[in-house]
């Protein structure tokens, strides 16, 4: 019987943990309309009830970092920024560059 309940119960919170969140908006005042930094109008991500600027599509573009660099075969050469450090991997990429290099100030 025990173990009866155990399997229940596991099967309870597995289909639990597979179905998606859905809050309920019904009563939700949404406060502002949110807009993107291209204009249009915000979406509704799929967690919340109301538009969010977080949604957007160019800000969602700038925080997604490519994610596996595993088949990524970058140049063998060495590239040294103009300070004399190697060059750092910029950003949601997988190799060096030099347009990651922080600037000189060459005025004195």
């Amino acid at each position: 019987m025990k173990s009866v309940l155990c399997l229940l119960l596991a099967l309870a919170v597995a289909h639990a943990a597979v179905l998606p969140f859905k809050p309920n908006c019904m009563t939700v005042l949404c406060a502002s309309n949110a807009v993107c930094a291209d204009g249009t109008p915000a979406p509704t991500p799929a967690w919340s009830c109301c538009p969010t600027a977080l949604a957007c599509k160019d800000l969602l573009s700038i925080l997604a970092p490519i994610s596996n660099c595993a088949n990524v075969m970058c140049t063998m050469d060495v590239k040294i920024c103009p300070d004399g450090s190697r060059a750092p991997v910029p950003f949601g990429e997988c190799c060096p560059s030099l347009s990651a290099c922080k600037p000189i100030n060459t005025a004195q």
